[in-house]
């Protein structure tokens, strides 16, 4: 379970379009997640994310950072 507070959020920084990677120490595209419900079109979701090393890691929701500052 994640747990992360509104006034945490509120805080937080924005996320920018890339991410340093604390992994591999590369710079890695932000991507958003999508949302689909049956019978409606896929839309955008309230999640980031990036991928590294076959894995995706949860960056940031509503684009605003979460995790650690790297």
């Amino acid at each position: 379970m994640l747990v992360i507070g509104n006034e945490e959020l509120d805080h937080a920084p924005p996320l920018g379009s890339t991410i340093h990677c604390p992994h591999c120490g590369e710079d890695h595209e932000v991507l958003r997640s999508k949302r689909a419900e049956p019978g409606r079109e896929e839309e955008d979701g309230s999640l980031q994310y990036y991928n590294c090393g076959g894995k995706a890691y949860l960056c940031g929701i509503n684009f605003k950072a979460i995790g650690p500052k790297t």
